[in-house]
């Protein structure tokens, strides 16, 4: 693909379908965008190795696709572009679902680590929702109710603070079933998801703002997901939970110096380490958690 060359998303995927590189069984990925280790690491084995393993059980064949940029086409699929299209014009994610797999091409080109993180984890949390069990799905609807029951202030981001205030306003009791619930529930699934699995892979803040839940409603939500999505063996959800860990460890490590006939304690002390990356890259604005700190 020429420098200069502009490409339906769709005729993309088919066009680099057998270019794609297996990050295991269930992902695939390429990039049209040179990378080298740093930007691999960042990009591919960071975001994607911290992924749940019940939520990459889950979701189809996902083929992820990085590209330069994205350029929005109203009634029609995305063009695949190597020139920055004006801001209106610019797309972060563009989605294909078909019926052996999905397909995410994310443009990666004038943005930060951050955003490149966001983007991918809000495209792999819409994916979720449309997979979610009947179980997850009911489980979520009944933390929403009673958290509006409770009139709880705020979301946790602005797609979902958008919905919310449109429910509020246009239903009463906004517990009721119906279409303008069930648009609420999937997009505070999707912005809760994103932070769950943004947090996963790197140590990031929330910024407060006017429309921000309470950090302890917040809190409650990403529990509940921990328990539709166990993590990883080293993973950790809260920054005290790796502190703990850390505690344990250190514990160990200085009891080990000084008394050979101690043993590993068993729970806490075992931690996940990352795929080593491959040549040497650019930097991301957040910072990777290293379950290994």
């Amino acid at each position: 693909m020429s420098a200069t060359e502009q490409l339906p998303a769709d005729q993309f995927v088919e066009q680099f379908r057998t270019e794609l590189i297996p990050f295991h069984s269930k992902i695939h990925w390429f990039s049209v965008v040179p990378m080298g280790a740093d930007d691999l690491a960042s990009n591919i084995e960071e975001p994607l190795g911290s992924l749940p393993p019940r939520l990459v059980e889950m979701l189809p064949r996902l083929n992820l696709f990085l590209v330069p940029f994205l350029r929005g086409r109203s009634k029609q699929v995305d063009l695949v572009v190597f020139e920055a299209p004006e801001p209106a014009e610019r797309s972060e994610t563009f989605q294909m679902v078909g019926p052996d797999d999905a397909s995410v091409l994310l443009a990666v080109q004038e943005i930060t680590g951050n955003e490149i993180h966001y983007n991918l984890f809000s495209a792999i949390a819409s994916l979720a929702w449309e997979v979610a069990t009947a179980d997850i799905r009911t489980a979520w609807a009944k933390e929403l109710k009673d958290e509006l029951r409770r009139e709880v202030h705020g979301e946790v981001d602005e797609a979902s603070w958008q919905k919310k205030n449109e429910l509020l306003a246009k239903q009463s009791p906004p517990i009721r079933e119906s279409k303008l619930f069930r648009d609420y529930a999937r997009v505070s699934f999707i912005d809760t998801l994103t932070l769950f699995l943004h947090g996963l892979c790197c140590d990031i803040d929330v910024e407060p703002s006017p429309r921000q839940a309470p950090s302890s409603e917040i809190r409650r939500r990403l529990e509940l997901l921990r328990k539709f999505y166990p993590l990883a063996d080293g993973f950790f959800l809260f920054p005290e939970e790796l502190n703990k860990t850390r505690g344990i460890r250190e514990s160990w490590r200085r009891g080990a110096a000084g008394d050979s006939g101690k043993s590993q304690p068993a729970n806490g002390a075992s931690m996940a380490t990352r795929p080593k990356a491959a040549e040497p890259k650019g930097v991301a604005d957040e910072s990777p958690k290293s379950p290994d700190a």
